[in-house]
Protein backbone atom coordinates (compact mmCIF):
# COMPACT_ATOMS: atom_id res chain seq x y z
CA UNK A 1 0.00 0.00 0.00
CA UNK A 2 1.00 3.81 -0.85
CA UNK A 3 2.45 5.75 1.89
CA UNK A 4 0.73 9.02 2.47
CA UNK A 5 -0.60 9.25 -1.23
CA UNK A 6 -1.38 13.10 -0.91
CA UNK A 7 1.41 14.11 0.86
CA UNK A 8 3.89 15.11 -2.19
CA UNK A 9 0.55 17.62 -2.59
CA UNK A 10 1.56 19.35 0.59
CA UNK A 11 4.21 20.13 -0.66
CA UNK A 12 3.70 21.78 -3.51
CA UNK A 13 4.82 25.37 -4.88
CA UNK A 14 4.67 27.97 -7.44
CA UNK A 15 8.62 27.17 -7.85
CA UNK A 16 9.44 27.97 -11.56
CA UNK A 17 10.96 25.28 -13.22
CA UNK A 18 14.26 25.67 -15.39
CA UNK A 19 14.89 23.10 -16.96
CA UNK A 20 16.25 22.83 -20.71
CA UNK A 21 14.71 19.15 -21.16
CA UNK A 22 14.55 17.50 -24.30
CA UNK A 23 13.53 13.79 -24.84
CA UNK A 24 14.31 11.72 -27.87
CA UNK A 25 10.51 9.54 -27.38
CA UNK A 26 10.74 7.49 -30.64
CA UNK A 27 14.35 6.28 -30.35
CA UNK A 28 13.89 5.29 -26.57
CA UNK A 29 11.01 3.04 -27.67
CA UNK A 30 12.97 1.46 -30.63
CA UNK A 31 16.29 0.85 -28.03
CA UNK A 32 13.02 -0.80 -26.15
CA UNK A 33 11.60 -2.57 -29.04
CA UNK A 34 14.69 -3.96 -30.01
CA UNK A 35 15.09 -5.54 -26.39
CA UNK A 36 11.73 -7.01 -26.28
CA UNK A 37 10.54 -10.23 -27.92
CA UNK A 38 10.52 -11.06 -31.21
CA UNK A 39 7.45 -9.42 -33.18
CA UNK A 40 6.88 -6.66 -30.68
CA UNK A 41 6.06 -3.23 -33.06
CA UNK A 42 6.50 0.00 -31.96
CA UNK A 43 3.66 2.04 -30.75
CA UNK A 44 1.09 2.84 -32.49
CA UNK A 45 0.61 5.90 -31.16
CA UNK A 46 4.05 7.60 -32.37
CA UNK A 47 1.70 7.93 -35.88
CA UNK A 48 0.92 11.58 -35.69
CA UNK A 49 0.28 11.60 -39.60
CA UNK A 50 -3.24 10.19 -41.17
CA UNK A 51 -1.78 8.05 -43.00
CA UNK A 52 0.34 6.13 -40.10
CA UNK A 53 3.23 7.52 -40.78
CA UNK A 54 6.01 9.56 -38.06
CA UNK A 55 6.53 13.39 -38.50
CA UNK A 56 9.55 14.74 -36.66
CA UNK A 57 11.70 17.72 -36.56
CA UNK A 58 15.16 16.87 -37.51
CA UNK A 59 18.17 18.56 -36.18
CA UNK A 60 21.81 18.39 -37.37
CA UNK A 61 24.24 18.46 -34.29
CA UNK A 62 27.29 18.16 -36.86
CA UNK A 63 26.92 20.50 -40.10
CA UNK A 64 29.64 17.76 -42.00
CA UNK A 65 27.21 15.29 -41.47
CA UNK A 66 25.41 15.06 -44.84
CA UNK A 67 21.28 15.37 -44.69
CA UNK A 68 19.37 12.08 -45.26
CA UNK A 69 17.86 12.22 -48.73
CA UNK A 70 14.68 11.88 -47.64
CA UNK A 71 14.63 14.89 -45.42
CA UNK A 72 12.75 18.60 -46.53
CA UNK A 73 15.64 21.48 -45.27
CA UNK A 74 14.30 24.25 -43.43
CA UNK A 75 17.17 26.26 -43.65
CA UNK A 76 19.91 26.23 -40.71
CA UNK A 77 20.10 22.82 -38.77
CA UNK A 78 16.87 22.32 -39.21
CA UNK A 79 14.91 19.83 -41.78
CA UNK A 80 11.33 17.94 -41.35
CA UNK A 81 10.68 14.51 -42.10
CA UNK A 82 7.85 11.87 -42.13
CA UNK A 83 8.38 8.20 -42.62
CA UNK A 84 6.95 4.93 -41.33
CA UNK A 85 7.39 3.64 -38.01
CA UNK A 86 9.17 0.55 -38.88
CA UNK A 87 11.93 2.50 -40.24
CA UNK A 88 12.96 4.59 -37.55
CA UNK A 89 15.41 1.86 -35.91
CA UNK A 90 17.00 2.28 -39.64
CA UNK A 91 17.09 6.41 -39.47
CA UNK A 92 18.71 6.34 -36.06
CA UNK A 93 21.26 3.77 -36.90
CA UNK A 94 22.19 5.39 -39.80
CA UNK A 95 22.06 9.02 -38.64
CA UNK A 96 23.89 9.66 -35.25
CA UNK A 97 24.77 13.05 -36.24
CA UNK A 98 21.09 14.36 -35.60
CA UNK A 99 19.05 15.11 -32.56
CA UNK A 100 15.14 13.87 -34.01
CA UNK A 101 11.98 15.68 -32.03
CA UNK A 102 8.87 13.89 -32.27
CA UNK A 103 5.49 15.63 -30.41
CA UNK A 104 2.01 15.27 -30.36
CA UNK A 105 -0.38 17.30 -32.94
CA UNK A 106 -0.74 20.34 -31.73
CA UNK A 107 -4.12 22.52 -31.47
CA UNK A 108 -5.74 25.82 -32.42
CA UNK A 109 -5.48 28.76 -29.72
CA UNK A 110 -7.56 31.94 -28.96
CA UNK A 111 -10.51 30.86 -29.90
CA UNK A 112 -12.30 32.79 -27.22
CA UNK A 113 -11.20 36.35 -28.32
CA UNK A 114 -13.76 39.28 -27.65
CA UNK A 115 -14.10 42.22 -28.60
CA UNK A 116 -11.49 44.14 -26.36
CA UNK A 117 -8.74 44.43 -28.36
CA UNK A 118 -9.89 48.09 -29.60
CA UNK A 119 -8.82 48.08 -32.83
CA UNK A 120 -9.82 51.14 -33.60
CA UNK A 121 -8.08 52.79 -30.82
CA UNK A 122 -4.65 51.54 -31.84
CA UNK A 123 -5.03 52.85 -35.36
CA UNK A 124 -6.12 56.33 -34.39
CA UNK A 125 -3.13 56.40 -31.74
CA UNK A 126 -0.61 55.16 -34.18
CA UNK A 127 -1.82 56.46 -37.15
CA UNK A 128 -1.02 53.22 -39.06
CA UNK A 129 -3.17 50.36 -40.45
CA UNK A 130 -0.80 47.99 -41.75
CA UNK A 131 -0.31 49.37 -45.39
CA UNK A 132 2.87 47.78 -46.82
CA UNK A 133 3.30 44.94 -44.18
CA UNK A 134 2.63 41.23 -43.90
CA UNK A 135 0.65 39.43 -42.21
CA UNK A 136 0.84 35.24 -41.77
CA UNK A 137 -1.85 33.24 -40.70
CA UNK A 138 -0.45 30.21 -39.84
CA UNK A 139 -3.65 28.73 -38.75
CA UNK A 140 -6.66 26.52 -40.65
CA UNK A 141 -6.43 28.65 -43.66
CA UNK A 142 -8.84 31.25 -44.31
CA UNK A 143 -11.52 32.06 -46.31
CA UNK A 144 -10.57 33.69 -49.56
CA UNK A 145 -14.03 34.60 -50.83
CA UNK A 146 -14.77 36.09 -47.48
CA UNK A 147 -15.15 40.28 -48.59
CA UNK A 148 -13.46 41.56 -45.66
CA UNK A 149 -10.47 39.58 -46.79
CA UNK A 150 -10.68 41.18 -50.40
CA UNK A 151 -9.97 44.62 -51.72
CA UNK A 152 -12.75 46.97 -52.54
CA UNK A 153 -12.09 46.03 -56.26
CA UNK A 154 -13.00 42.09 -55.15
CA UNK A 155 -9.61 40.61 -55.66
CA UNK A 156 -7.87 38.84 -52.94
CA UNK A 157 -5.37 40.28 -49.94
CA UNK A 158 -3.51 36.84 -49.90
CA UNK A 159 -0.86 37.22 -51.87
CA UNK A 160 0.57 33.51 -50.95
CA UNK A 161 -1.70 30.43 -49.02
CA UNK A 162 0.47 27.24 -48.15
CA UNK A 163 -1.72 24.34 -48.25
CA UNK A 164 -1.23 20.95 -46.52
CA UNK A 165 -4.60 19.54 -46.95
CA UNK A 166 -4.50 19.46 -50.79
CA UNK A 167 -1.99 17.64 -53.46
CA UNK A 168 0.43 19.23 -55.05
CA UNK A 169 -1.13 21.95 -58.01
CA UNK A 170 1.94 21.68 -59.77
CA UNK A 171 1.52 25.65 -60.15
CA UNK A 172 4.85 27.07 -58.26
CA UNK A 173 7.27 23.42 -59.00
CA UNK A 174 10.04 24.60 -57.33
CA UNK A 175 8.37 26.16 -54.65
CA UNK A 176 6.66 23.31 -53.97
CA UNK A 177 9.34 21.06 -53.91
CA UNK A 178 11.58 23.08 -51.53
CA UNK A 179 8.70 22.29 -48.81
CA UNK A 180 8.98 18.70 -49.77
CA UNK A 181 5.25 18.63 -51.64
CA UNK A 182 4.46 15.44 -53.13
CA UNK A 183 7.49 13.51 -52.25
CA UNK A 184 7.20 13.72 -48.08
CA UNK A 185 3.45 15.02 -47.76
CA UNK A 186 0.83 16.85 -49.53
CA UNK A 187 1.27 20.22 -49.86
CA UNK A 188 -0.51 23.02 -52.49
CA UNK A 189 1.11 26.18 -53.19
CA UNK A 190 -1.36 29.01 -54.48
CA UNK A 191 -0.29 33.11 -55.52
CA UNK A 192 -2.71 36.04 -54.99
CA UNK A 193 -3.20 34.93 -59.39
CA UNK A 194 -4.03 31.69 -58.87
CA UNK A 195 -6.58 32.66 -55.88
CA UNK A 196 -8.30 35.51 -58.00
CA UNK A 197 -8.75 32.76 -61.12
CA UNK A 198 -10.34 30.21 -58.72
CA UNK A 199 -12.73 32.50 -56.97
CA UNK A 200 -13.89 33.78 -60.56
CA UNK A 201 -14.23 30.47 -62.13
CA UNK A 202 -18.01 29.83 -60.95
CA UNK A 203 -16.45 26.19 -59.55
CA UNK A 204 -17.39 25.99 -55.78
CA UNK A 205 -14.29 24.44 -53.48
CA UNK A 206 -11.31 24.36 -55.53
CA UNK A 207 -10.45 27.81 -54.25
CA UNK A 208 -7.83 27.11 -50.88
CA UNK A 209 -10.93 27.33 -47.93
CA UNK A 210 -11.13 27.50 -44.33
CA UNK A 211 -13.20 24.31 -43.07
CA UNK A 212 -12.66 24.87 -39.35
CA UNK A 213 -12.95 29.03 -39.20
CA UNK A 214 -10.37 29.34 -36.63
CA UNK A 215 -7.81 30.68 -39.39
CA UNK A 216 -10.71 32.95 -40.49
CA UNK A 217 -11.50 34.81 -36.87
CA UNK A 218 -7.86 34.87 -36.62
CA UNK A 219 -7.32 36.85 -39.79
CA UNK A 220 -10.34 39.14 -39.72
CA UNK A 221 -9.05 40.32 -36.18
CA UNK A 222 -5.34 41.19 -37.18
CA UNK A 223 -6.37 42.55 -41.29
CA UNK A 224 -10.33 42.32 -41.97
CA UNK A 225 -11.43 45.33 -43.43
CA UNK A 226 -14.77 45.20 -42.81
CA UNK A 227 -16.19 45.40 -46.73
CA UNK A 228 -18.43 42.55 -45.96
CA UNK A 229 -20.69 45.37 -44.94
CA UNK A 230 -21.82 48.80 -45.42
CA UNK A 231 -20.31 50.75 -44.01
CA UNK A 232 -17.73 48.64 -42.57
CA UNK A 233 -18.43 47.66 -39.47
CA UNK A 234 -15.91 44.41 -38.10
CA UNK A 235 -12.48 46.71 -38.94
CA UNK A 236 -9.29 44.50 -37.66
CA UNK A 237 -6.10 46.89 -36.79
CA UNK A 238 -4.43 46.36 -39.99
CA UNK A 239 -6.96 46.25 -42.43
CA UNK A 240 -4.56 47.23 -44.92
CA UNK A 241 -1.79 45.02 -44.76
CA UNK A 242 -0.92 42.23 -47.25
CA UNK A 243 -2.36 38.82 -46.23
CA UNK A 244 0.12 35.78 -46.70
CA UNK A 245 -1.73 32.12 -45.01
CA UNK A 246 -0.56 28.67 -43.96
CA UNK A 247 -3.09 25.76 -43.11
CA UNK A 248 -1.38 23.54 -41.29
CA UNK A 249 -4.60 21.00 -40.19
CA UNK A 250 -4.07 18.12 -42.21
CA UNK A 251 -1.96 15.84 -40.32
CA UNK A 252 -5.27 13.52 -38.94
CA UNK A 253 -3.78 14.11 -35.63
CA UNK A 254 -3.52 17.35 -34.94
CA UNK A 255 -0.75 20.09 -36.21
CA UNK A 256 2.36 18.77 -36.66
CA UNK A 257 5.86 20.89 -35.61
CA UNK A 258 7.33 20.26 -39.11
CA UNK A 259 4.58 21.52 -41.08
CA UNK A 260 4.69 24.65 -38.28
CA UNK A 261 8.08 25.29 -38.97
CA UNK A 262 7.80 24.85 -43.04
CA UNK A 263 4.83 27.34 -43.14
CA UNK A 264 6.81 29.70 -40.85
CA UNK A 265 10.07 29.52 -43.25
CA UNK A 266 7.86 29.76 -46.09
CA UNK A 267 6.12 32.74 -45.54
CA UNK A 268 8.93 34.73 -44.08
CA UNK A 269 10.80 34.05 -47.68
CA UNK A 270 7.75 35.21 -49.89
CA UNK A 271 7.70 38.15 -47.76
CA UNK A 272 11.66 38.85 -48.12
CA UNK A 273 10.90 38.39 -51.72
CA UNK A 274 8.51 41.56 -51.56
CA UNK A 275 11.11 43.75 -49.96
CA UNK A 276 7.98 44.07 -46.65
CA UNK A 277 8.56 43.54 -42.97
CA UNK A 278 6.62 41.00 -41.72
CA UNK A 279 4.67 39.38 -38.68
CA UNK A 280 3.29 36.16 -38.08
CA UNK A 281 0.55 34.72 -35.81
CA UNK A 282 0.58 31.46 -34.84
CA UNK A 283 -2.38 30.89 -32.67
CA UNK A 284 -1.64 27.17 -31.88
CA UNK A 285 -0.06 24.99 -29.03
CA UNK A 286 -0.47 22.66 -26.23
CA UNK A 287 0.77 21.79 -22.54
CA UNK A 288 2.75 19.04 -24.41
CA UNK A 289 6.84 19.54 -24.46
CA UNK A 290 9.32 21.79 -21.93
CA UNK A 291 7.94 25.40 -20.63
CA UNK A 292 11.29 27.10 -20.82
CA UNK A 293 11.51 27.46 -25.05
CA UNK A 294 14.21 24.30 -25.39
CA UNK A 295 11.62 22.19 -27.66
CA UNK A 296 13.01 21.87 -31.11
CA UNK A 297 10.04 23.94 -32.40
CA UNK A 298 10.49 27.20 -30.66
CA UNK A 299 14.27 26.89 -31.04
CA UNK A 300 13.53 26.82 -34.96
CA UNK A 301 11.14 29.59 -34.67
CA UNK A 302 13.54 31.41 -33.19
CA UNK A 303 16.56 31.12 -35.86
CA UNK A 304 13.80 32.55 -38.24
CA UNK A 305 13.41 35.68 -36.31
CA UNK A 306 16.39 37.72 -34.28
CA UNK A 307 19.28 40.37 -35.46
CA UNK A 308 19.76 38.16 -38.80
CA UNK A 309 16.39 38.66 -39.95
CA UNK A 310 15.60 42.15 -39.50
CA UNK A 311 11.90 43.22 -39.94
CA UNK A 312 10.44 39.83 -38.77
CA UNK A 313 8.63 39.06 -35.74
CA UNK A 314 6.49 35.91 -34.41
CA UNK A 315 3.42 35.90 -32.22
CA UNK A 316 1.98 33.15 -30.38
CA UNK A 317 -0.70 32.87 -28.37
CA UNK A 318 -0.32 32.16 -24.81
CA UNK A 319 -3.10 29.80 -24.70
CA UNK A 320 -5.94 28.40 -22.70
CA UNK A 321 -4.56 26.51 -20.40
CA UNK A 322 -5.15 28.83 -17.26
CA UNK A 323 -8.41 27.78 -15.89
CA UNK A 324 -9.09 26.09 -12.38
CA UNK A 325 -11.85 24.12 -11.59
CA UNK A 326 -13.47 23.11 -8.51
CA UNK A 327 -15.41 19.74 -7.95
CA UNK A 328 -18.44 19.65 -6.51
CA UNK A 329 -18.05 16.03 -4.84
CA UNK A 330 -14.87 17.17 -2.99
CA UNK A 331 -13.42 13.92 -4.03
CA UNK A 332 -9.97 16.16 -4.75
CA UNK A 333 -8.02 18.92 -3.61
CA UNK A 334 -9.13 21.95 -5.26
CA UNK A 335 -8.19 23.49 -7.67
CA UNK A 336 -8.21 20.93 -10.35
CA UNK A 337 -6.22 21.98 -13.78
CA UNK A 338 -3.99 21.01 -16.32
CA UNK A 339 -0.51 21.63 -14.31
CA UNK A 340 0.48 21.14 -10.84
CA UNK A 341 3.95 20.60 -8.61
CA UNK A 342 4.54 18.42 -6.55
CA UNK A 343 7.67 17.50 -4.45
CA UNK A 344 8.71 14.18 -3.07
CA UNK A 345 10.93 13.49 0.08
CA UNK A 346 13.46 10.61 -0.79
CA UNK A 347 12.26 6.76 -0.37
CA UNK A 348 8.42 8.25 -0.92
CA UNK A 349 5.49 7.13 -3.08
CA UNK A 350 2.57 9.16 -4.07
CA UNK A 351 -0.17 8.77 -6.94
CA UNK A 352 -1.13 11.95 -8.80
CA UNK A 353 -4.90 11.32 -10.06
CA UNK A 354 -5.59 12.04 -13.79
CA UNK A 355 -9.35 13.43 -13.72
CA UNK A 356 -11.66 13.36 -16.85
CA UNK A 357 -15.01 14.83 -15.46
CA UNK A 358 -16.14 15.27 -18.89
CA UNK A 359 -15.09 13.18 -21.19
CA UNK A 360 -17.31 12.52 -24.34
CA UNK A 361 -17.85 9.41 -26.20
CA UNK A 362 -15.08 7.69 -28.54
CA UNK A 363 -11.96 7.44 -28.41
CA UNK A 364 -9.57 9.73 -26.52
CA UNK A 365 -5.80 10.89 -25.57
CA UNK A 366 -4.02 11.77 -22.67
CA UNK A 367 -0.23 13.37 -23.13
CA UNK A 368 1.90 13.95 -20.05
CA UNK A 369 4.78 16.25 -19.80
CA UNK A 370 7.19 15.38 -16.75
CA UNK A 371 10.01 17.76 -15.80
CA UNK A 372 12.39 17.19 -12.66
CA UNK A 373 15.50 18.79 -11.68
CA UNK A 374 19.12 17.96 -11.98
CA UNK A 375 19.75 15.13 -9.07
CA UNK A 376 16.20 13.93 -8.90
CA UNK A 377 15.29 10.38 -9.14
CA UNK A 378 12.00 8.73 -9.51
CA UNK A 379 10.42 5.58 -11.07
CA UNK A 380 6.83 6.08 -12.61
CA UNK A 381 4.11 3.94 -13.42
CA UNK A 382 0.88 4.53 -14.68
CA UNK A 383 -2.20 2.85 -12.80
CA UNK A 384 -6.01 1.85 -13.74
CA UNK A 385 -8.07 1.53 -11.26
CA UNK A 386 -5.77 1.49 -8.71
CA UNK A 387 -3.93 -1.53 -10.32
CA UNK A 388 -0.90 -1.01 -12.45
CA UNK A 389 -1.18 -0.66 -16.02
CA UNK A 390 2.50 -0.31 -16.86
CA UNK A 391 5.46 0.22 -15.05
CA UNK A 392 7.42 0.89 -13.02
CA UNK A 393 10.08 2.12 -15.14
CA UNK A 394 13.65 3.49 -14.22
CA UNK A 395 15.34 6.63 -14.76
CA UNK A 396 16.78 5.45 -18.49
CA UNK A 397 14.18 3.12 -19.41
CA UNK A 398 10.88 3.51 -21.47
CA UNK A 399 8.10 0.75 -21.96
CA UNK A 400 4.64 0.46 -23.81
CA UNK A 401 2.10 -1.50 -23.45
CA UNK A 402 -1.17 -2.39 -25.45
CA UNK A 403 -4.61 -4.07 -23.90
CA UNK A 404 -7.79 -4.22 -26.77
CA UNK A 405 -8.10 -0.70 -27.51
CA UNK A 406 -5.81 1.24 -25.00
CA UNK A 407 -2.57 1.89 -25.57
CA UNK A 408 -0.16 3.57 -22.86
CA UNK A 409 3.69 4.43 -23.38
CA UNK A 410 6.11 5.51 -20.08
CA UNK A 411 8.98 7.20 -20.79
CA UNK A 412 11.40 7.49 -17.83
CA UNK A 413 13.65 10.09 -16.01
CA UNK A 414 16.08 10.96 -19.32
CA UNK A 415 18.93 13.43 -19.03
CA UNK A 416 19.03 15.48 -22.02
CA UNK A 417 22.08 17.15 -23.62
CA UNK A 418 19.92 20.44 -23.12
CA UNK A 419 20.44 19.90 -18.97
CA UNK A 420 17.82 18.91 -16.66
CA UNK A 421 15.99 15.88 -16.72
CA UNK A 422 12.67 14.98 -18.08
CA UNK A 423 10.00 12.25 -19.02
CA UNK A 424 6.64 11.96 -20.25
CA UNK A 425 3.37 9.36 -20.88
CA UNK A 426 0.73 9.07 -23.45
CA UNK A 427 -2.66 7.74 -23.10
CA UNK A 428 -4.58 6.44 -26.32
CA UNK A 429 -7.71 4.24 -26.57
CA UNK A 430 -10.59 3.44 -24.77
CA UNK A 431 -11.23 3.06 -21.37
CA UNK A 432 -14.98 3.04 -18.96
CA UNK A 433 -16.34 6.05 -18.06
CA UNK A 434 -16.20 4.74 -14.54
CA UNK A 435 -12.30 3.94 -14.26
CA UNK A 436 -9.74 6.46 -13.96
CA UNK A 437 -5.94 7.19 -13.78
CA UNK A 438 -3.15 7.69 -12.00
CA UNK A 439 0.62 8.60 -12.41
CA UNK A 440 2.42 6.16 -9.54
CA UNK A 441 5.87 8.17 -8.64
CA UNK A 442 8.58 6.59 -6.18
CA UNK A 443 11.82 7.92 -5.55
CA UNK A 444 12.84 11.36 -4.64
CA UNK A 445 12.58 14.84 -6.47
CA UNK A 446 10.16 18.02 -7.64
CA UNK A 447 8.27 17.45 -10.43
CA UNK A 448 6.12 19.71 -12.90
CA UNK A 449 3.10 18.10 -14.69
CA UNK A 450 1.74 19.25 -17.60
CA UNK A 451 -1.53 17.07 -19.05
CA UNK A 452 -2.79 17.45 -22.72
CA UNK A 453 -5.93 16.02 -24.22
CA UNK A 454 -6.80 15.05 -27.28
CA UNK A 455 -9.94 13.20 -28.98
CA UNK A 456 -12.69 13.17 -26.44
CA UNK A 457 -10.69 14.91 -24.21
CA UNK A 458 -9.89 17.71 -26.37
CA UNK A 459 -9.71 20.90 -24.29
CA UNK A 460 -12.49 22.56 -27.41
CA UNK A 461 -15.19 20.49 -26.43
CA UNK A 462 -14.52 19.34 -23.17
CA UNK A 463 -12.44 20.28 -19.48
CA UNK A 464 -9.95 17.79 -20.89
CA UNK A 465 -7.51 15.80 -17.74
CA UNK A 466 -7.05 17.47 -14.70
CA UNK A 467 -4.72 17.36 -11.75
CA UNK A 468 -5.55 18.04 -8.62
CA UNK A 469 -3.61 21.27 -6.42
CA UNK A 470 -3.27 22.82 -9.91
CA UNK A 471 -1.81 25.86 -10.56
CA UNK A 472 -2.58 28.78 -12.80
CA UNK A 473 1.48 29.96 -13.18
CA UNK A 474 3.31 28.25 -15.68
CA UNK A 475 0.14 27.34 -18.08
CA UNK A 476 1.65 29.34 -21.44
CA UNK A 477 1.39 26.71 -23.87
CA UNK A 478 4.54 25.81 -25.91
CA UNK A 479 5.63 27.29 -28.05
CA UNK A 480 4.69 30.57 -26.58
CA UNK A 481 6.94 29.57 -23.94
CA UNK A 482 9.89 30.64 -25.50
CA UNK A 483 11.99 33.99 -24.44
CA UNK A 484 12.65 34.50 -27.94
CA UNK A 485 9.28 34.76 -29.02
CA UNK A 486 6.23 36.87 -28.52
CA UNK A 487 3.71 35.04 -26.39
CA UNK A 488 0.19 36.93 -26.23
CA UNK A 489 -2.30 36.53 -23.07
CA UNK A 490 -5.29 37.75 -22.07
CA UNK A 491 -6.56 40.32 -19.33
CA UNK A 492 -9.41 40.39 -17.38
CA UNK A 493 -10.95 44.04 -17.20
CA UNK A 494 -14.15 42.46 -15.05
CA UNK A 495 -15.59 39.71 -13.41
CA UNK A 496 -19.43 40.41 -12.97
CA UNK A 497 -21.51 41.73 -15.18
CA UNK A 498 -24.91 42.24 -17.01
CA UNK A 499 -24.99 40.88 -20.77
CA UNK A 500 -27.05 42.43 -23.54
CA UNK A 501 -30.12 39.90 -22.81
CA UNK A 502 -30.37 41.29 -18.94
CA UNK A 503 -28.66 38.01 -17.56
CA UNK A 504 -25.88 38.49 -14.93
CA UNK A 505 -22.72 36.90 -15.18
CA UNK A 506 -20.22 35.83 -13.20
CA UNK A 507 -16.43 34.71 -13.64
CA UNK A 508 -15.30 33.15 -10.42
CA UNK A 509 -12.05 32.26 -9.39
CA UNK A 510 -12.50 28.51 -9.78
CA UNK A 511 -14.91 27.07 -12.37
CA UNK A 512 -17.10 24.55 -11.38
CA UNK A 513 -16.74 20.57 -13.39
CA UNK A 514 -20.46 20.84 -14.43
CA UNK A 515 -21.40 23.01 -16.33
CA UNK A 516 -18.27 25.40 -16.27
CA UNK A 517 -17.63 28.28 -17.77
CA UNK A 518 -15.44 28.70 -20.75
CA UNK A 519 -12.31 30.04 -18.29
CA UNK A 520 -12.29 31.24 -15.03
CA UNK A 521 -9.80 34.40 -14.17
CA UNK A 522 -7.90 34.82 -16.71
Amino acid sequence: MLRRAWLSFLFASALAFPARAQVDLPRALVEAARAAPAGRRLPRVLSNRADGRVSLLAERLDAAQPWPPFVTPLGGKWAALELEPERLPELYEAHPGFRFEWSPGRRLLMDRADGWVRASLARAQSGRSGKGVVIGIVDSGVDVAHADLRRAGGSTRVRWFLDFSRPVLGRHPELEAELGCGSQNDCAVYSAEDIDELIANGVTGDEPRDSVGHGTHVASLAAGNGLSSSPPRYVGVAPEAELMVAKVTATGSGISDADIVRAAEFLFARADELGAPAVLNLSLGSNFGPHDGSSALERALSELIGPAHPGRALVLAAGNSGGLYVDPAGRYPAPLGVHTELHLPAGDVARLPIVTPDRGSGGAGIDGWIELRSGDSVSLALELDGQTLLGPVAPGEAASEARGELEVTLQGQTDSPLSNPSARFLIRGSWPASSSFSLRVEGHGTLGVWLEGSGALDPTSSLGPLVPLALKEGTVNVPASSPELLAVGATLNRTDWIDSDGTPISMPAHGALAEAPLDTTA
